[in-house]
């Protein structure tokens, strides 16, 4: 690691110790308090009612205030708002918010549509398929998987391969390639950092995966502008450190971490390595797989096929990027790039369920304290280790130990 890695390094860490305490609630209970809610995603319906990631917008305690938080509305079957002004009662744990109220309670704004509703409304318009509106939907604006049919949501879970549809990098790096494209050298770099604020300023939640990506790519831009060298190492580090300033409370997000170490084992594992594109593409899937396991098994199982099913399916994955980016920029109004974008939706669709039946699961059930610890022992190994296959293989071989044991 050279000086400027370390120095962020250290920065990144102190943000994690000042987000620590600045993330904490107090443990509080409180009933029949007024609230503001803003779905995050979408939700689910069950005998009970509706259970959905929300957003508070205005609450009497201030500390709540711009807080995520987990809502069961009971006797509810659907949230015609995506903003609610309802009375509930709010229990703090830690970090997390709970709130509970029953539709009779609920009182819903009338708020004019956001270009994401707007924008979400005319795709679906345009899409008669259940399963591939539903895909596209997750895909191109970040709702959550509730919009996926029952059979897709269980070929996901098995196959591991949901983080195709997470809106990240893939997503970003597509709008900066074809708005950068669009232009000569240097005019299509402004163009594609206006393009890509305005996508994951409008369109997409603000969530900890487009968040990462979205800042790592406005310092790419920014270098190429000004003729600078990115280093990737770094560039993530500098990331997290603004996106836990900004949102401490995300420190206790699995989503923040899973794209954290993701990305990072991704960049440790390709730093001075060549190859072709399979060649690549295999390490890449083989360390972003390494690198999330040890979190994802503390809450659901991991399936060691994703290695090979990840590489499998990223030519379909980046022309369904493409093809999207292409019909979002033209507002869903040139039939002929929607018609293929859901033509490759379909294909997606298809082959996620037949991969389905060849994976398998494995169950870790770890601790949060040791997957936290495999993580960061094979971190260090990428970093200081010559031969990148061995910290991976270590890591690879501990979950399977716990899984079998």
């Amino acid at each position: 690691m050279n000086r400027g890695e370390v120095l962020h390094l250290l920065v990144f860490l102190l943000v994690c110790f000042v987000a620590f305490y600045r993330a904490e609630l107090p443990q509080k209970s409180f009933k029949d308090m007024n609230l503001v809610l803003e779905l995050d995603k979408g939700y689910s319906v069950d005998e009970r009612g509706i259970s959905a990631s929300v957003k508070v917008l205005h609450s009497s305690e201030e500390k709540l205030t711009g807080k995520r938080a987990f809502l069961k509305l009971y006797g509810a079957v659907e949230l015609p708002f995506r903003v609610v002004s309802l009375e509930g009662s709010v229990r703090v744990k830690g970090s997390r918010v709970f709130i509970n109220s029953s539709y009779k309670k609920v009182r819903s704004l009338h708020i004019a549509n956001s270009p994401r509703d707007t924008l979400m409304s005319r795709y679906s318009s345009k899409t008669e398929s259940v399963d591939v509106r539903g895909t596209g939907l997750a895909f191109l604006f970040g709702e959550g998987r509730s919009v996926l049919t029952e059979r897709l949501n269980s070929a996901l879970n098995s196959t591991n391969l949901a983080h195709l549809l997470v809106v990240s990098g893939l997503h970003v790096g597509m709008i900066v390639l074809l708005l950068s494209k669009s232009l000569p050298v240097p005019y299509g770099y402004p163009l594609a950092l206006v393009g890509v604020s305005l996508y994951v300023l409008w369109v997409v939640p603000d969530n900890p995966p487009v968040l990462r990506a979205y800042i790592m790519a406005v310092v790419f831009i920014l270098a190429l502008i000004s003729y600078r060298k990115v280093n990737s190492f770094a560039t993530l580090l500098f990331s997290g450190s603004v996106i836990l300033t900004l949102y401490p409370n995300y420190l206790f997000s699995y989503s923040f971490w899973l794209s954290f170490f993701a990305t990072l084992y991704i960049i440790l594992s390709l730093k001075d390595v060549g190859g072709g594109f399979w060649s690549k593409s295999f390490t890449a899937s083989l360390s972003a797989f390494t690198g999330v396991s040890p979190l994802l098994s503390t809450f659901a199982s991991v399936s060691p096929m994703s290695i090979i099913l990840t590489p499998f399916m990223l030519p379909i994955a980046f022309l369904y990027s493409a093809l999207g980016m292409l019909s979002l920029i033209t507002l869903f109004s040139f039939e002929p790039v929607m018609e293929a974008f859901n033509l490759v939706g379909r294909i997606f669709v298809f082959a996620v369920d037949k991969l389905s039946l060849v994976s398998f699961s494995l169950y870790p059930s770890m601790g949060l304290y040791e997957a936290v610890v495999l993580s960061l022992l094979g971190a260090a190994g990428l970093i200081f280790m010559r031969n990148k296959l061995i910290p991976c293989g270590f890591v690879l071989l501990w979950l399977t130990l716990r899984a079998i044991l």
